[in-house]
């Protein structure tokens, strides 16, 4: 991932998540994401690709992406893994990186407020998962 400029890591974003969106790749294609160790590159790329899809314009839609990595025993990890990024790293204005670099999100008021209120919805679908009732 290193070695592909800016622009391709943009378009190599918007493609998996127009696949993840359009149910062609399951988001559980992410699960080779190594988590603990984020720099930079994979912190941005991967806020871009969950942006767009807690974005989307339908929010059943969206729901239903995590609740299908919900009912499998074998994401436990994957899921909590993408619940600790989303409350940690997407629902801040400013990110410090693993390798210490700090980060400015610059979204627009609306767009936040969206993605706080999306963020919440898909932390309850991911929660839904076999073993776990959610009352």
């Amino acid at each position: 991932m290193d070695s592909l400029t800016s622009q391709q890591r943009i378009n190599l974003a918007e493609l998996l998540s127009y696949y993840i969106n359009e149910k062609t790749l399951p988001l559980s294609c992410l699960k080779v994401i190594e988590f603990a160790e984020m720099d930079k590159v994979k912190l941005v790329f991967l806020n871009q690709i969950l942006s767009a899809i807690l974005l989307q314009d339908d929010e059943e839609s969206m729901q239903n992406i995590f609740t299908k990595v919900a009912m499998s025993e074998k994401l436990t990890l994957f899921r909590e893994s993408l619940r600790l990024f989303m409350g940690h790293f997407m629902l801040q204005s400013s990110i410090t990186t693993s390798d210490g670099e700090t980060l400015t999100l610059n979204e627009d008021e609306y767009l936040l407020d969206k993605l706080k209120s999306r963020i919440k919805v898909a932390d309850h679908s991911l929660l839904l998962g076999k073993g776990r009732v959610q009352l």
